[in-house]
């Protein structure tokens, strides 16, 4: 898989944004139930957090925030459970103003490793661009759905935050914290998976874990052509994988196809 351009990550997320504020600034209602506990004002308001959270990291005393992913909802719940603003005007206000001065911060700078929001693992600046674009296109999916409005996954700019977030921050994962605790640890499958205008990585099931790589070496047992937003959005549990295969999102073949279907419920997310 080819690495993911740090400028083609900016205009996206640059481009994205001012659909995203627009977006809460139409809903009708902030108090519309939205994601779990979280309603429309909830998820703009952890919007704002990320668009704080993410940027804070390329600071020159940045640390990470959290010793392991699974604490990552519960620290982001209390912060929204703190911030007492539910005006969407203000919040999206909120949201426009940080990721102005992000993206204002990153340009032209040189590329380095900063730490990201789990202890133990750097990451390159581009990583933290696709992060918060990564928010930015679900989480407006999430809104838009709750709201009854419109919201367009561009398949490049979910292609960028598959290839340029989830890969590299998934490839640096304890492969045990990947996988479904209750699952099976002798199962294994090997996947080659294909995004459709994009690039290629692979997962590999075994011994308990799942392990992200850039580039399955040796045979597969499953290949995937996979739509980039109708992915991302089964990975995050936003679509069924069932609704995805009907509209000819997911494709399988190789050895075993059959595991294709069993890839989405035996991986974690948080």
């Amino acid at each position: 898989m080819a690495s993911v351009d740090r400028s083609d990550a900016c205009t996206a997320l640059r481009a994205t944004v001012p659909r995203l504020s627009a977006l809460i600034r139409s809903a009708s209602d902030p108090a519309t139930p939205a994601l779990g506990s979280w309603d429309v004002a909830g998820v703009a308001a952890h919007l704002s957090h990320a668009f704080d959270v993410v940027p804070a990291l390329t600071t020159p005393d940045a640390a990470a925030l959290i010793d392991d992913l699974w604490d990552l909802a519960q620290l982001t719940v209390a912060w929204v459970d703190r911030d007492e603003e539910r005006d969407l005007a203000v919040l999206a206000e909120r949201i426009d103003t940080r990721a102005e001065a992000f993206l204002a911060a990153v340009d032209g700078r040189a590329d380095a490793s900063f730490p990201w929001i789990v202890e133990g693992h750097e990451v390159p600046l581009t990583v933290l661009v696709c992060h918060l674009l990564n928010e930015t296109l679900v989480h407006g999916h999430d809104i838009a759905v709750a709201a009854g409005l419109d919201w367009k996954i561009e398949p490049r700019h979910a292609a960028l935050v598959v290839e340029g977030f989830l890969v590299p921050i998934l490839a640096r994962l304890d492969p045990s914290s990947l996988v479904q605790p209750s699952g099976d640890a002798r199962f294994r499958a090997r996947y080659d998976i294909r995004l459709r205008g994009a690039g290629r990585f692979g997962v590999v099931l075994r011994d308990g874990g799942a392990t992200v790589v850039p580039s399955l070496e040796g045979r597969a047992d499953c290949h995937l052509s996979v739509d980039p937003t109708g992915f991302l959005l089964v990975l995050w549990g936003r679509r069924s994988q069932w609704h995805a295969l009907r509209r000819g999102q997911l494709l399988a073949w190789g050895r075993r196809p059959w595991v294709g279907l069993q890839l989405r419920s035996r991986l974690r997310t948080p």
